[in-house]
């Protein structure tokens, strides 16, 4: 018997690494007393093995669905399982199709890809993403008072238009000169995370620009002692790190959300795992996204079903709508979070529960 755990780990990608891969795939590890290899996502169909390789097929799939379905020394269970729409015509072959009805039902992380199987004739249920089980491992009711504010979102990072974009630099530029005291010492925290063309002229007035618009954006929304005090953190990660090192960050960043009185983020994998770990934790939308309608096809759908778990700020050109919390959060009004998601992990665990201990046997 072998175990194994799926890793995505970014090859040929770029240089950037989103570490919520690795959360999920920690996700996958808590429940194994041995872990015997991992395989990349994108190798499903080269696996090779005389004995069984047990395998939970929690995760976003694919870039490459030629290498789908998995090979049959595989052993798959189906939960917390994401299709990025932009591959469904290639992804859904005839082979794929009775592959999947073969371990009928699918888990679908959300339900957008429930959708998508059963109207390819496959028995699905929405089951959530498997990081909502991290509470296993990473419970801690020792908190240290920490605010984290994860990756935010800041206007042009989703705004298309290049007018739009300049329009929003020069609010920028306006909320910089009126703010300048403010906005200067926040950028020594804030950690920069988008780039528009005025980085090819000076990537620090660039930097100067998303902290104004972060800062005039957010400070409707959350006291400015909550900014000035949390500590930014972002998911992204050089793609040069090894395996072990991406582990590690992912490891981190997950001990310290479990420590915290609240964070705020847009990444949905240190979000979830919030509120496995009972971690105060507001979401941050774009309008797009919200409205399934997303800039960025490989974004279509993520939230499906998702989103109603979370409390959230959802920012909108000219708005922020709230949901679940006050339109303006201070130290005394941190919410705490909806228990919804509470009955898919103990769906997830179940079922995870069940397949390991059926292997085990």
């Amino acid at each position: 018997m072998i175990n194994a755990v799926l890793i995505r780990e970014g090859i040929g990608r770029g240089r950037l690494k989103n570490i919520g891969d690795f959360t999920q795939s920690i996700a996958q590890r808590q429940y194994w007393k041995q872990v015997d290899r991992l395989i990349e996502i994108e190798e499903l169909s080269d696996v090779d093995s005389s004995e069984p390789v047990n395998v939970i097929m929690n995760g976003w799939f694919m870039w490459h669905p030629e290498k789908f379905p998995p090979s049959e020394s595989v052993n798959p269970l189906f939960v917390s399982f994401h299709i990025t729409p932009q591959i469904e015509k290639a992804f859904f072959t005839d082979k794929t199709i009775q592959y999947l009805k073969k371990h009928e039902p699918i888990g679908a992380r959300d339900t957008k890809t429930q959708q998508m199987l059963e109207a390819h004739g496959i028995r699905s249920y929405f089951s959530g993403c498997l990081t909502l089980t991290l509470g296993k491992t990473y419970m801690n009711n020792n908190r240290d008072g920490k605010v984290y504010i994860v990756d935010p979102i800041v206007c042009f990072s989703y705004k298309n238009s290049k007018i739009e974009t300049l329009l929003s630099i020069i609010k920028a530029g306006f909320w910089f000169l009126t703010h300048l005291k403010k906005v200067r010492k926040l950028s020594s925290k804030y950690l920069c995370c988008n780039k528009t063309f005025l980085s090819k002229i000076s990537r620090k007035i660039d930097g100067l620009m998303e902290v104004s618009l972060f800062h005039k954006q957010y400070s409707k929304c959350f006291a400015e002692d909550i900014l000035f005090n949390a500590e930014y953190i972002s998911q992204i990660v050089d793609n040069k790190a090894s395996i072990d090192e991406k582990f590690k960050m992912a490891d981190e960043r997950l001990r310290k959300y479990s420590k915290a009185c609240l964070v705020i983020t847009r990444r949905i994998h240190a979000a979830l795992p919030c509120l496995s770990m009972k971690t105060p934790v507001i979401l941050t939308i774009s309008d797009d996204i919200i409205s399934n309608v997303p800039k960025k096809a490989a974004d279509g759908g993520r939230f499906g079903g998702l989103l109603e778990l979370f409390n959230y700020k959802r920012f909108c050109p000219g708005v922020i709508e709230s949901k679940g919390c006050d339109d303006f959060i201070t130290f005394n009004n941190i919410p705490q979070n909806p228990d919804g998601y509470l009955y898919y992990q103990e769906l997830l665990d179940k079922k995870v529960m069940e397949f390991v201990k059926s292997v085990e046997k």
